[in-house]
């Protein structure tokens, strides 16, 4: 994690060295203070703490402290990061010092409590102060493991105890739930199902002025299966012989005569599918299963390197029955498809309109950064674009797992030689796997190792 924090930050202080006030001689101070969790109550430790518009960057302490030496005199934004933000879907808000020569300026920077991040998250879904949303995870009991794509229901009470309205939910990759239409100060009944497995029912009262949070455990009845078909993506054709492994298990299986392969005796829960056949780009896809299910998924392979595909999720249902449920898709640009780009490419912008992912646009914009005018990039997916009458939608995008504070800009400076994949979520499924961030679609791009 810290190699690619190095990357990013890297690149922030690229963008903005030039902008840095401080020279060299000049008069310094200190900037000191500590990073506080406020979702666990404690120091936070490992967050990288930058002075906006400087080269100045250093990582908290195990105590949450840092410290900035030799800073110039002057006035700095401040900001940081930490893996935690990502976690919960939130920017850190940060602050401003005012270094003076000679001395020390101290400030706190704090992630915001559960609470507010909550609210934050259901304002627009439920505002006003007659709500208290409800959250948290839903675990196996037997395990502990988080388990995505598991239904949570709140019924709301009558004083009779009759259902006057209930409110669901699906958790999402970590098995963190999120309902925001709750009325405060009711009597309400929680459950949770994951496949044919369910939680007992839990009572509560909802918070009169606030929001609550509720882990919910079952206990898994039963496994699943996944079955598929291995085909190569330009022909259909069946390839024989692939090899599909179950990541983190002894789960593998090489597919028959006409592709196709059944690795059954697995656990529900979220799992990483990785499929491999000499002379194609090898993939890796989540897949997730729920109690005595079976999942059908068909997962195309590229020999090409300008052809882009991901797994195909085509069905789903209990094992031994006919499958129906139609499932999602993801775009996906391997190694060796950036590989057959990149003579035409001069940037990361340049590399993504090579990429021809379906709905993405990019277009040259001009971005305003205070009295200076940048060269930048806008790219945007067509349904988020659909939503307005103009201006830029851009696009979230995070690199090495990291989100990009300003991805028209780095877009249009990053090498692209340093690409080694990328995928593309629509609005619709970034929003189920990133929340607010997902609004107009998500890329994610990871760089190479040296």
């Amino acid at each position: 994690m810290m190699k690619s924090w190095t990357r990013v930050w890297g690149l922030i202080c690229l963008a903005c060295a030039v902008t840095a006030p401080g020279l060299r001689g000049q008069e310094t101070g200190r900037v000191e203070g500590t990073v506080f969790d406020s979702t666990a109550m404690a120091p936070l430790g490992g967050a990288r703490v930058a002075l906006i518009g400087t080269s100045f960057v250093t990582d908290s302490n195990d105590d949450g402290t840092f410290d900035l030496e030799e800073v110039p005199a002057g006035s700095y934004p401040v900001t940081f990061f930490h893996p935690r933000l990502q976690e919960l879907g939130i920017s850190a808000s940060g602050g401003r010092v005012e270094v003076a020569e000679g001395g020390a300026a101290r400030i706190n920077l704090a992630v915001p409590s559960s609470g507010t991040i909550l609210r934050a998250w259901c304002a627009a879904e439920a505002p006003g102060s007659g709500y208290a949303p409800v959250a948290g995870f839903v675990r196996d009991s037997l395990t502990n493991v988080s388990l995505p794509g598991a239904s949570v229901t709140i019924s709301v009470l009558e004083s009779s105890g009759r259902i006057e309205r209930t409110i669901s939910d699906r958790t999402d990759d970590e098995g963190y739930y999120r309902l925001c239409g709750v009325p405060a100060g009711r009597t309400v009944r929680l459950v949770a199902t994951f496949g044919s497995s369910g939680s007992a029912p839990t009572v509560r009262q909802t918070s009169p002025g606030g929001s609550s949070f509720e882990d919910l455990v079952l206990t898994l009845s039963s496994i699943g299966e996944i079955q598929g078909q291995v085909i190569d993506y330009a022909t259909k054709e069946p390839l024989t012989g692939a090899r599909v492994t179950i990541l983190g298990t002894d789960s593998e299986i090489l597919t028959d005569d006409e592709g196709e392969f059944v690795l059954d005796e697995l656990p529900p829960g979220l799992h990483l599918v990785e499929t491999e056949y000499l002379g194609y780009a090898t993939r890796t896809d989540s897949v997730t299963i729920r109690s005595d299910e079976a999942v059908l998924v068909e997962v195309p392979l590229a020999a090409s390197a300008i052809e882009i595909a991901g797994m195909t999720v085509t069905a789903r249902g209990q094992r031994g029955d006919i499958l129906t449920d139609v499932g999602r898709r993801t775009d996906f640009m391997s190694r060796e498809q950036v590989d057959a780009v990149l003579p035409r490419t001069q940037n990361a912008a340049q590399l993504l309109q090579g990429a021809n992912f379906p709905g993405l646009s990019v277009r040259d914009v001009t971005i305003q950064d205070g009295l200076a005018q940048i060269q930048g990039v806008c790219v945007e997916h067509n349904r988020a674009r659909n939503r307005s009458g103009g201006g830029c939608q851009m696009i979230t995008v995070f690199l090495d797992g990291l989100r990009l504070p300003d991805p028209g800009i780095f877009l249009a400076e990053l090498n692209p030689q340093t690409v080694e994949t990328i995928q593309l979520f629509g609005p619709t499924e970034a929003m189920m796997r990133y929340g607010n961030f997902g609004v107009n679609g998500v890329l994610l791009i990871t760089t190479r190792r040296r």
